[in-house]
């Protein structure tokens, strides 16, 4: 899968600063997760970019709410769209990465149904990638805290979780 992404990115901007900017976080953002997220049950992905008002106002809510629960309870993978924006050579290189980062966190999905959007935070089992909540700016720190805390114990209690990526909370999808 990385040398796929890899060889799409090389393809379509070889040579050029984005191509390697975005190549470079592909590889460290592929390689990296992979020793540190053993533990943990419960997985928060983010999707956020610096353009997005909504992620301003959603990420410090969610690290309100994440130092309510013990340190290690929760894997914390943030998926940067920032560089959507710098032209179609990096949205094709930041597409590519994101979906292959999402897939190996079991949340393929989650590209699938949101691709490009931001503002949003999933919280999912770390053996399925099945969620449990979806989090946005509308909801308070203190709410975001109560859907960490019983998403946790889902997640140590539960060995097969009901999968539904559109429940009730999730954001809906306007084409």
């Amino acid at each position: 899968m990385l040398s796929l992404a890899w060889t799409r990115l090389r393809g379509r901007a070889r040579g050029s600063k984005t191509a390697r900017c975005i190549g470079a976080g592909l590889i460290i953002g592929l390689l990296a997760p992979q020793a540190s997220f053993a533990e943990a049950k419960l997985k928060l992905i983010t999707l956020t970019a610096d353009w997005c008002a909504k992620c301003h106002v959603l990420e410090p809510a969610l690290s309100r709410a994440l130092q309510t629960i013990p340190s290690g309870t929760v894997d914390y993978v943030e998926i940067d769209l920032t560089h959507m924006r710098d032209g179609p050579e990096a949205r094709q290189g930041v597409s590519a990465a994101s979906a292959a980062r999402l897939a190996i966190h079991k949340a393929g999905w989650i590209w699938e149904a949101y691709g490009e959007r931001t503002g949003f935070a999933f919280l999912i089992d770390a053996r399925s990638g099945e969620p449990f909540a979806c989090l946005t700016s509308a909801i308070p720190a203190e709410t975001m805290a109560s859907q960490l805390k019983l998403a946790s114990r889902m997640a140590e209690d539960t060995e097969s979780i009901p999968y539904s990526k559109s429940g009730p909370d999730c954001p809906a999808l306007i084409g």
